[in-house]
């Protein structure tokens, strides 16, 4: 595809052409920093952390509280709110496997 504002090419797959019209990566971009022009990228990095803060408490029914973060492939330090048992994980990892460890060993050690 070729945008037609900034004549910028990137690929499409055809299932997304039959959904939608996609927009240009490179003037999306360019856009969402238009809407919020005065968010500072310390604030950025903040709302991301909260975001991701968020989603791992829905994710895992309120038991795993997830802190430290600062990117999706960097480490994230997890703590259990049922045993209290912490880990450190890389944060795209425990959305994934959004449990705690030592749980998930005693419930499938108890059920064998």
């Amino acid at each position: 595809m070729q945008c037609k504002n900034c004549e910028h090419e990137w690929t499409v797959r055809y299932s997304t052409l039959m959904k939608k019209i996609p927009d240009c990566p490179k003037c999306k971009v360019h856009r969402s920093r238009e809407k919020n022009p005065f968010i500072s990228e310390q604030d950025r990095k903040k709302l991301r952390a909260d975001n991701y803060y968020e989603k791992i408490l829905r994710k895992s029914n309120h038991t795993i509280v997830a802190i430290n973060y600062t990117g999706s492939k960097d480490d994230v330090d997890a703590i259990c709110v049922n045993c209290g048992y912490k880990w450190t994980t890389r944060a795209d990892h425990l959305v994934d496997r959004c449990w705690c460890p030592k749980c998930k060993k005693e419930k499938t050690s108890a059920s064998i």
